[in-house]
């Protein structure tokens, strides 16, 4: 298969990283800045081309550039059809029709969640399956980052800085993708949010605080700010009627309490490497999974894991919090 990465930021260096792993070497980089695509070049020994025009020679497409530019390039891809692989959208401006689109053409478009193939989302979403902690009450969620410390090889010069594109608010959408995955679909949402710290000169909000609720009636309070020092934060508390599952990912287990038996059950995560100068805590494997659950889903004409439909209704769930 041929490949091309779009935009050769820090999230497309990743994704040639991955493609890379897996062992698919028919990969080309495209970014409008020469700066980058000299460094994908000399880091990763992968060919560049300075426009796309070209994007129908390639089998699939991965759209790694700001969120506010995801839709002009999805909709690129669908033109010239060929695959895509979008990373986590908080925008859904055309969005329905993209995937009306794609629904009746046969191709495979991918909206990332990447979280989903995190191996304690994976065991969290399986004991609730299972029903090892009863039907489901509510949850505590907090999670947490340094929007300073994101890329700080570019200082400020990152659209995580800018209040359209911020930090807190995309991450707000990249953490529910997995947590509705888990819990079920919002239906009601108050929320307070804004720009709370005086942190560097930043337009941005920086903490959403939210109470949701759900259509089977499980109630959730949800944190997100971008302001954690720590840069490190995720910490979730689900309560069932059998028992509560906790999970703080710097601990690198998930821990299930039995209500019966007053124990706890503790699952530790499978060893997992991380890329040089990223945190220990994330994990390369969750990123190469989810490309390789794309690629089969292409290869064998399944539905994707999750799909435009599906990123629709996250962002919906965005909308509701902001519209609160």
């Amino acid at each position: 298969m041929k490949f091309i990465v779009i935009g050769l930021g820090s999230m497309g260096k990743r994704r040639v990283r991955n493609l890379l792993s897996l062992g698919y070497e028919d990969v080309t980089g495209f970014d409008v800045r020469q700066d980058r695509r000299r460094e994908a070049e000399e880091l990763h020994g992968i060919k560049t081309v300075e426009t796309i025009d070209g994007l129908s020679d390639y089998d699939a497409a991965f759209v790694s550039v700001p969120p506010d530019l995801h839709m002009e390039y999805a909709l690129r891809a669908y033109e010239n059809n060929v695959h895509a692989f979008i990373e986590a959208g908080m925008f859904d401006e055309g969005l329905r029709e993209l995937a009306e689109n794609v629904r009746n053409s046969g191709l495979k478009f991918y909206a990332s969640s990447t979280m989903r193939f995190h191996p304690s989302i994976k065991k969290i979403k399986q004991l609730i399956d299972s029903g090892s902690v009863g039907r489901l009450l509510n949850f505590s969620y907090h999670g947490g980052s340094y929007v300073t410390e994101w890329h700080p090889w570019e200082g400020l010069d990152f659209y995580g800085t800018k209040r359209k594109t911020g930090a807190c608010k995309e991450m707000v959408a990249f953490e529910l993708a997995w947590i509705n995955w888990i819990v079920g679909e919002p239906i009601g949402a108050k929320a307070f949010y804004g720009k709370i710290s005086e942190t560097e000169d930043m337009d941005i909000d920086d903490v959403y605080a939210v109470a949701l609720k759900y259509s089977n009636g499980v109630l959730g309070s949800f944190m997100e700010d971008a302001t954690s020092r720590s840069n490190s934060v995720r910490r979730l508390i689900i309560n069932g009627e059998k028992g509560q599952i906790f999970w703080d990912w710097n601990e690198k287990a998930v821990k299930l309490f039995h209500g019966d038996e007053k124990s706890w059950t503790r699952y530790p995560e499978p060893s997992g490497e991380a890329a040089d100068g990223y945190s220990p805590l994330i994990i390369e494997e969750m990123y190469i999974n989810e490309v390789k659950a794309f690629i089969e889903a292409i290869l064998n004409d399944e539905p994707v894991a999750n799909s435009l439909e599906d990123d629709i209704k996250n962002i919906a769930c965005l909308r509701l919090i902001e519209k609160s």
